[in-house]
């Protein structure tokens, strides 16, 4: 019994002494923000859009850090100080507080799985709205800043359109650029073994002749990108869930 809770207690105390650190740091990255505002804003004011005032970006920028900082620093707190001194109300609150922290994130990670599948529909739309709204030239230097974004993803991604090209289909028929053009199949972004230097001189046989051609969509690379990711981000909250529990279970013994 003796040696479980000197084991708890320095568990909590190493835990608790590095997330206090971390909150410490955090605030502070958001103080420095908030008092360098002004000074920030002066390289801002050539970049920002009528949609931010002055100083809301920033403030908003300095509120994210501040905000998770403070939180971080009190819980810290409260399982460092009552794991030194074995305070029981301390303890208490602490577990208390990781334990609705707790289900909040098993929520959160439930919700997110369950809607998964809705997310990933919503935006595959929004990249098809996107592409059929601004996709007006085959060129990275046209006067629309996301068809050129556009084409700048087909040359770097290896993908083309939306959804995968096939002979039968492309996502480009409903886009201005071909309304424009009296023939459309292909622009030259999406042909094989091109990049930003000779696009230009992509092969008839591709544009016109759906030949060797990128058949991939962009959907399917972004969504692969995604995944590739999924295994560790599993692993990190499961290991930061696996943490939460310990700590929990330490406090509540030691008290």
């Amino acid at each position: 019994m003796i040696g479980g809770v000197m084991l708890g207690r320095v568990f909590l105390i190493s835990i608790n002494t590095m997330l206090f650190i971390l909150g410490v740091s955090i605030t502070t990255a958001g103080i420095l923000i908030k008092l360098n505002v002004k000074s920030m804003e002066l390289e801002m004011n050539s970049t920002t859009t009528t949609l931010y005032e002055p100083g809301i970006l920033t403030d908003d920028v300095a509120i994210f850090f501040i905000v998770p900082g403070v939180v971080l620093v009190l819980v810290a707190e409260f399982g460092l100080l009552g794991a030194y001194t074995r305070c029981r109300w301390m303890l208490i609150t602490y577990a208390n507080i990781l334990l609705i922290l707790l289900i909040v994130k098993i929520a959160v990670l439930a919700l997110w799985i369950s809607m998964t599948e809705k997310m990933e529909e919503l935006i595959k739309m929004e990249m098809l709205k996107s592409l059929k709204a601004n996709y007006i030239n085959d060129t990275l230097n046209s006067n629309n800043e996301i068809s050129n974004l556009w084409n700048n993803m087909f040359l770097t991604s290896d993908c083309c359109a939306v959804n995968p090209v096939t002979g039968n289909h492309t996502d480009f028929k409903e886009t201005p650029w071909c309304k424009e053009t009296i023939k459309c199949n292909l622009p030259r972004t999406c042909c094989e073994d091109v990049d930003a230097d000779n696009y230009t001189l992509a092969s008839v046989n591709c544009t016109s002749s759906m030949s060797g051609y990128k058949t991939m969509g962009c959907y399917d690379v972004m969504l692969d990108q995604v995944k590739s990711y999924s295994a560790l981000i599993f692993a990190v909250v499961s290991s930061v869930l696996v943490i939460e529990l310990m700590a929990i279970v330490f406090a509540y013994q030691i008290c």
